[in-house]
């Protein structure tokens, strides 16, 4: 009985391990980050992913999120819930395992649109300390 109850011990752990090993996630990390100046500082920026309204970020502050790989747009715009399609738009190809930062960057005059565009790790890890996580989206 003794013997039975540790194969079957051992049996369950066994499949518990390679369940968590066989996992193959195929994700990129990536940062979305607003540290804008004057220009619609108080405004929530909607931000797309592939057309998707994925969060409307705050100033100072910056998300976090997983992506599957391969290639993807990204877009902000001060207003709307669907993007637009006159809007520039910023297209990446994300690898596996890999960390990706884009900021939100603004136009000079009232005129102009935002937009992403990717940052170094370096650039990104002096600023992110200085911004919040931003967890509520909506």
């Amino acid at each position: 009985m003794k013997t039975l109850l540790t194969i079957f011990v051992f049996s369950f752990f066994s499949t518990i391990v390679y369940s968590q090993e066989s996992i193959d996630t195929d994700t990129a990390t990536l940062y979305l980050i607003r540290d804008t100046k004057s220009m619609g500082a108080l405004t929530r920026f909607n931000v797309f992913i592939d057309n998707e309204l994925v969060c409307k970020l705050k100033n100072h502050h910056y998300i976090k999120t997983n992506l599957g790989i391969g290639s993807h747009k990204f877009s902000v715009q001060m207003t709307g819930s669907k993007a637009k399609s006159a809007v520039d738009h910023f297209e990446l190809d994300l690898e596996k395992d890999k960390t990706y930062y884009l900021k939100v960057e603004t136009p000079g005059s009232v005129m102009g649109s935002s937009s992403f565009i990717e940052i170094t790790d370096h650039t990104a890890e002096k600023m992110i300390p200085k911004l919040d996580e931003q967890a509520d989206c909506q």
